[in-house]
């Protein structure tokens, strides 16, 4: 039986395994929302899951490329969260399991001077990808993600794509270098 794709930022230990549960445990206690009353607290309920987010995040570019059965198979095991303005979705120094896409709402990228200072480097509004970079790289976060107003966000979790096909896997990482190649094409053009 051919095995799982080995990713970065995915824990590759087969979902099934006897240490799956400690795995998945210690993988919990290493997101930015480690507490689990938290965790539910921002998730929305199952019900609010199907319309009118899954035709929203279907639009998105990222997913362009899925099929249709792909696509399902990524919703299904991804998760749909719920931001207070001012709440932070992600800190800076924190560690990247999980990436992101904005469905609604818009937040501010903040990012520590060297005098301790948060400091604006940017803004998201809906359809913006980010925590793509930790979670890629399995490093810690960059900067931080402040919501101006009441987020929805897209939440997918390495735990979520090593429970998907080798097929979907796949397409989600060719998604990713979609994304980055056109986002460093933006960035070179600017600088010339």
């Amino acid at each position: 039986m051919e095995g799982k794709p080995n990713f970065p930022g995915i824990n590759n230990e087969d979902s099934r395994g006897a240490d799956s549960a400690s795995a998945k445990a210690e993988e919990k206690s290493a997101t930015p929302h480690s507490n689990n009353a938290d965790q539910l607290k921002r998730e929305l309920p199952g019900h609010e899951k199907t319309s009118p987010w899954k035709g929203i995040i279907r639009s998105l570019r990222f997913f362009n490329d899925f099929s249709t059965g792909q696509f399902d198979e990524l919703f299904l095991q991804s998760k749909l969260m719920k931001y207070e303005k001012k709440e932070y979705i992600v800190r800076e120094a924190e560690p990247g399991a999980a990436f992101y896409i904005m469905l609604k709402g818009s937040a501010t990228i903040y990012k520590m001077d060297v005098f301790k200072s948060k400091k604006n480097i940017g803004k998201l509004v809906a359809g913006d990808c980010f925590g793509e970079i930790s979670f890629l790289l399995n490093k810690k976060r960059t900067a931080s993600i402040l919501p101006t107003e009441e987020c929805i966000v897209f939440q997918i979790s390495g735990e979520d794509i090593q429970k998907l096909s080798n097929e979907t896997q796949v397409k989600i990482f060719h998604a990713f270098s979609a994304m980055l190649a056109r986002r460093l094409d933006e960035v070179s053009s600017r600088n010339i």
